[in-house]
């Protein structure tokens, strides 16, 4: 007769055999499983958001120390009307501009002078990198800007809420005006001497200085109106008139809307002149 005995060693690997008896796997299951396909999802979103990020950064501290080029005591007014120049149109050809973006040229308008009040900015470099199209990589900020009897903090802060934007198809100002009473202004003024305005920066220096600006300030801009085309193919034309909205736009005949686009080569604000 044959005598059974208790053997521990026996007893725990057998415990051990069946706990393990599911079989482990490879890497390159576990790379094509749907667990492996949303881990490297995962990690391109966060290069992808990392990326953005170093670059919105790095611009902005490449552009955080603007040179003054000159002071002036001569205060900026900014009761009157921007001062616009059309220029002819025979005989031009198109000009050459570069920034760390891009490549692309530009067809000078006309000169353009544009002293007033901001009421909004937008420099839209959140995710700059990941959502960049031509147009974005030219034209560098947007700026709501007011300018006669409406450039007053006090007025604006009661009756007027300004929003620069972009968004998907295009850039925008919103704004909207509650006045009741005998010192409201027309609301045909209002849309009359508000501009919203695309930039775009002559120099590094330019970007520098208007990347200073805050809501409320007092700027004058000197440049151009100019017509952009890009590297790739396409343009973007300007408006000419600060009545424009739809249909009868120069910049929406021609698949734009009714914003200035202006070339900046050179900023004033308060007492300080960049170029």
């Amino acid at each position: 007769m044959q005598k059974n005995t208790f053997d521990p060693n026996k007893v725990y690997n057998a415990y051990d055999t069946e706990e393990n008896s599911i079989p482990k796997k490879s890497w390159s299951e576990k790379l094509f499983s749907l667990e492996g396909f949303c881990n490297i999802c995962l990690i391109i979103v966060i290069c992808l958001f990392g990326y953005s990020f170093l670059e919105d950064l790095t611009f902005k501290l490449t552009h955080a120390f603007p040179q003054v080029t000159e002071a002036t005591y001569k205060e900026i007014d900014i009761n009157n009307d921007p001062i616009q120049v059309m220029l002819p149109s025979e005989n031009k050809k198109l000009e050459k501009g570069k920034n760390e973006y891009t490549e692309f040229a530009y067809d000078k308008i006309a000169e353009y002078s544009l002293s007033g009040m901001i009421v909004a900015i937008n420099t839209d470099f959140w995710l700059h990198g990941l959502m960049r199209n031509d147009f974005d990589k030219v034209s560098l900020m947007d700026i709501g800007i007011v300018w006669g009897k409406i450039a007053d903090k006090d007025y604006v802060k009661n009756y007027l809420k300004f929003k620069s934007e972009k968004t998907s198809t295009a850039r925008w100002l919103r704004y909207t005006y509650k006045c009741r009473g005998t010192d409201c202004l027309d609301f045909g003024y209002i849309k009359s001497h508000t501009a919203h305005t695309h930039l775009v920066p002559a120099n590094n220096n330019i970007m520098s200085a208007l990347l200073t600006l805050k809501k409320y300030d007092k700027v004058k801009l000197d440049g151009y109106l100019v017509d952009l085309y890009f590297s790739k193919g396409g343009k973007s034309i300007t408006s000419v008139s600060r009545t424009d909205n739809n249909a009868g736009s120069r910049g929406r005949n021609n698949g734009g809307g009714a914003c200035e686009i202006m070339y900046v080569e050179q900023v004033q604000i308060g007492e300080r002149i960049y170029r």
